[in-house]
C-alpha cells in the first residue's frame, strides 16, 4: 500500500514538473515572438526606378513632375475610342467635326427663331484643364444671342469657364483664339442660346476646339517592393519627406495583397488600408503618388517615404494534456 502511495505521489510530482517546464518553454516562446514595430523607407533612384512612372523622374533622388508644361489633349483619339463620347442636339455637322484637326469641316447651328443648342465631350475621367483655343465663325453676338463653354465633374451641375459668343476667329493669327482656365472636370460642354428680340437668322460654326491640360504625373510602386515580411501582422503609419511649392500639389493612395498580384481597394487614407483578415495578412503594400501643379511650370518634389509596420508571430497554442493516476 505505501509503495503505490510512494509510486503516486512521485507521479504527480513529475508531471507537475514536465507542465512547468512545459508551459515555462511556450511563455519564452511567446516572449521571443513578441510584436514589433519596423519600417521600410523609398528615398533614392534606386527605389522611384522599381515603381512606375507616369510623366515623372527621379533626379538626385527627388521624385518631380517630368514634363511640367500644359498639354493638348488627344480628343480625336478619345473621340475613336468611344464615339459616345461627343454628343449634340439641335445642330448641323458631324459631332467629331469640331475635334478632327480639319479647319474644313464644322459643328453649327442657325436659328431662325429662339431655341438653344449644344455640343458637348466626356473626357473619359476627371482632367485638369488650362485652356481652350476655338476657331469659330459666324454673327459677333447680336442682342439675345450667347454661347459659351461649361465643365462638370458629373455631367449634373456645371461651372461657367468661358465666352465664345464674340467672333474671335484669327485672334491668335491663325485662326483661333486662346483663353485661359483652371478647372477639373470631366463633362464640357458647348452651349449656344438664342433668345428673346434675337435679329434672326443667327449662326455659328465651330471648326475647331482644342483643349489642354496640365500633366498628369503619377508614381507607383512595384508590385513586391513593400513587404511586410512574413511575420506581416499591420501596416501602421506613412510619412512623405517632400516639398510642395505654391500652385502644386502632392497626394497618395494605398492599397494592400496578400500575394502581391490580387489586390485590395485603393484608399486616400492610409488608415484604411486591410493589414488581415482572419488568417490571411495583406503584407504587400502599393503606394500611388499623384504630383500636379496649376501653373504650368512648377513641381513638388517627394524626397522620401517611410512606411511603418507591425509584425507579431502567435506562439503555437500548447497541446492539452491530461494525466491518469492508477
Amino acid at each position: 500500500m505505501k509503495r503505490s502511495y510512494v509510486v503516486a505521489v512521485l507521479a504527480v510530482v513529475l508531471m507537475a514538473g514536465f507542465g512547468y517546464y512545459f508551459f515555462s518553454e511556450k511563455k519564452q516562446n511567446a516572449e521571443a515572438t513578441s510584436a514589433n514595430s519596423s519600417s521600410l523607407e523609398l528615398s533614392d533612384d534606386a527605389d522611384w526606378n522599381l515603381g512606375s512612372h507616369n510623366n515623372t523622374v527621379s533626379s538626385s533622388g527627388d521624385l518631380q513632375i517630368d514634363d511640367v508644361a500644359s498639354q493638348e489633349i488627344d480628343l480625336a483619339s478619345i473621340y475613336a475610342g468611344n464615339p459616345g463620347s461627343v454628343t449634340s442636339a439641335g445642330g448641323t455637322g458631324n459631332n467629331n467635326y469640331p475635334i478632327d484637326n480639319n479647319a474644313g469641316t464644322g459643328w453649327g447651328v442657325t436659328f431662325n427663331a429662339e431655341g438653344e443648342a449644344w455640343w458637348m465631350i466626356d473626357l473619359g475621367s476627371q482632367r485638369q484643364i488650362s485652356r481652350f483655343r476655338i476657331m469659330n465663325s459666324g454673327s459677333i453676338c447680336p442682342f439675345g444671342y450667347s454661347t459659351n463653354i461649361s465643365g462638370s465633374t458629373d455631367n449634373v451641375g456645371y461651372t461657367y469657364l468661358l465666352d465664345t459668343c464674340a467672333d474671335y476667329s484669327n485672334e491668335d493669327g491663325d485662326g483661333y483664339f486662346t483663353r485661359n482656365v483652371n478647372f477639373t472636370g470631366r463633362y464640357f460642354k458647348l452651349l449656344l442660346q438664342a433668345g428673346p428680340g434675337g435679329i434672326f437668322p443667327l449662326s455659328v460654326l465651330y471648326s475647331e476646339i482644342k483643349m489642354f491640360g496640365l500633366p498628369s504625373a503619377t508614381h507607383t510602386t512595384a508590385d513586391t517592393q513593400i513587404d511586410g515580411g512574413v511575420n506581416f501582422w499591420e501596416w501602421e503609419s506613412f510619412t512623405p519627406t517632400q516639398t510642395v511649392p505654391e500652385n502644386t500639389s502632392l497626394t497618395y493612395r494605398y492599397r494592400s495583397s496578400a500575394n502581391g498580384s490580387d489586390w485590395n481597394a485603393w484608399h486616400s487614407d492610409f488608415a484604411d488600408v486591410e493589414s488581415h483578415s482572419g488568417d490571411t495578412r495583406y503584407r504587400y503594400l502599393q503606394v500611388e503618388a499623384t504630383l500636379a501643379n496649376t501653373d504650368g511650370a512648377s513641381t513638388p518634389t517627394i524626397d522620401s517615404y517611410d512606411i511603418g509596420y507591425h509584425t507579431e508571430v502567435k506562439p503555437t497554442k500548447p497541446t492539452v494534456q491530461s494525466a491518469v493516476a492508477q
